[in-house]
């Protein structure tokens, strides 16, 4: 019989990693874009000229429930990376992988450099990546099953992604691509793509009429973002992120931290938490800036 179950060592190695990520989770300090979450978090809307929704509800949520509390924030990020390892073992399963090549997949994706970083830290990118995951895994079990029902699920899938980051549209456009390359025409002339689709839309529709409402800023600050030095790679030096005895706006003034706009730190709306890191002090949630707009203005659409 097909055992349906993930592998007891898969869970383990999941638990592990979340355990682990916790662990470590208060050292190196905060990251400057956790603290433009947390603001972005403070002035909710259903877009923001950098990206969608979902990250800065995510922060918004953690700070009213622990404010100014760095672990509480890092929880759902470890959490997602668990699961984007149970994921990848999923996707092995459905390639025909055995139990033990499952709990072999998991460890590889446990112990890869990119993932253990990015579950480190309140990110748009930890959230993707588990979505991407999601999309592949579907995608793996249609090839697998032939079961047209499941454009609906990765059109959900889909649709959840894009209220976070847009990149799963080059994902589903480059796997629809492929299966179109392999003339799986069993699989895509059906009405239950067009019917994922429409979900995806669906779900994504908030984030995409503010958008629409606002000029589609997200396109001009992706704009921005491509040109140096915004869209140079300056992770290598260790920059962004608040070390223990730092001042926390040392990492912020004099840089383009947002497309290559803003020099002033207040400009990026740290405020009151850029106070209370200086002063080593929790959050006060009801000390909110006026200063604190994002460079986005006064909320909009």
């Amino acid at each position: 019989m097909d055992d349906q179950r993930a592998p007891r060592g898969v869970w383990w190695i999941a638990g592990g990693t979340i355990a682990l990520l916790l662990a470590v989770a208060g050292r190196y300090g905060w990251h400057r874009d956790e603290l433009y979450f947390l603001e972005a978090g403070d002035h909710l809307q259903w877009g923001f000229v950098d990206q969608p929704p979902f990250t800065p509800f995510v922060a918004g949520v953690v700070d009213a429930i622990a404010p100014g509390n760095l672990l509480a924030l890092r929880v759902l990020p470890a959490v997602a990376t668990g699961l984007s390892i149970v994921l990848g073992a999923r996707i092995v399963r459905e390639l025909g992988g055995s139990r033990g090549a499952q709990v072999a997949g998991a460890a590889v994706l446990a112990s890869g450099g990119f993932l253990l970083g990015v579950g480190h830290l309140l990110s748009t990118a930890v959230f993707d990546l588990t979505a991407a995951l999601a999309v592949i895994w579907l995608l793996t079990r249609l090839l697998r099953t032939e079961d047209t029902r499941l454009w609906f699920w990765i059109g959900t899938v889909a649709g959840l992604a894009l209220l976070n980051k847009s990149l799963v549209v080059l994902l589903v456009g480059a796997l629809v691509a492929g299966l179109v390359a392999d003339r799986r025409w069993d699989l895509l002339w059906t009405p239950r793509l067009v019917g994922g689709g429409v979900i995806a839309l669906a779900v994504a529709a908030p984030n995409l009429a503010w958008q629409a409402s606002n000029g589609w800023p997200q396109l001009d600050m992706a704009e921005a973002l491509s040109e140096p030095p915004a869209g140079e790679d300056r992770a290598p030096q260790g920059r962004g992120v608040v070390h223990e005895g730092q001042d926390p706006l040392e990492e912020l003034e004099g840089e383009d931290a947002i497309g290559g706009v803003a020099a002033d730190p207040g400009e990026l709306g740290v405020g009151h938490h850029e106070e209370a890191l200086r002063e080593d002090l929790p959050l006060d949630p009801h000390r909110r800036p006026v200063a604190a707009e994002l460079e986005l203005g006064p909320p909009v659409g």
